[in-house]
C-alpha cells in the first residue's frame, strides 16, 4: 500500500541524488499539541537550489519528509542551528524529480513505520474474519 510505495519511492531519491548546493532562506519551530503523548516541535526548513539551470525551493529535510519532530524545543532550536537562514547547505536532488530537493541523504523510518502498521492492521482483520467463520 501506502507505506511500500514510501519506501521505494525514498530508495529511488537516495539511489539516485546527486549533490547541489543550497541556501537556506527560512527556518521555523511549530508546536503540535494534538499528540497524545504532549507537545511535539516541527522544525521546518526553506531551501533554494539550481539545478541544470532551473531555481527551485523545497521544505523536504528527507526525501520525503518535509519535517523533523523533537521532544523539547530547545532541541529543535539545536537542530535549527546548523541551518541559519542565509547559510549555504549541502543539499539533493533525485535528477527525475529535480523540485523535491532535500537536506539530508538518510532515510527516514516513516515509510517502514506505515508498512508494518498496515500489516497489523491486516493481520488483525484476517484474523476477525477467520474467527467469525470459524
Amino acid at each position: 500500500g501506502f507505506g511500500f510505495m514510501q519506501y521505494t519511492g525514498q530508495t529511488d531519491s537516495l539511489e539516485n541524488a546527486v549533490s547541489v548546493n543550497g541556501t537556506v532562506v527560512e527556518t521555523k519551530i511549530t508546536e503540535d499539541t494534538s499528540r497524545r503523548g504532549g507537545t511535539e516541535y516541527e522544525t521546518s526548513i526553506r531551501f533554494n537550489y539550481s539545478y541544470n539551470g532551473s531555481n527551485y525551493s523545497s521544505k523536504n529535510i528527507y526525501p520525503l519528509d518535509s519535517n523533523q519532530e523533537f521532544a523539547s524545543r530547545s532541541k529543535a532550536e539545536k537542530y535549527l542551528m546548523n541551518y541559519t537562514e542565509s547559510s549555504r547547505v549541502d543539499a539533493f536532488v533525485n535528477p527525475k524529480k529535480p523540485g523535491k530537493g532535500f537536506l539530508n541523504a538518510e532515510r527516514s523510518s516513516d515509510p517502514i513505520t506505515l508498512v508494518l502498521a498496515g500489516f497489523l492492521l491486516l493481520t488483525i482483520g484476517s484474523y476477525n474474519a477467520v474467527k467469525n467463520i470459524l
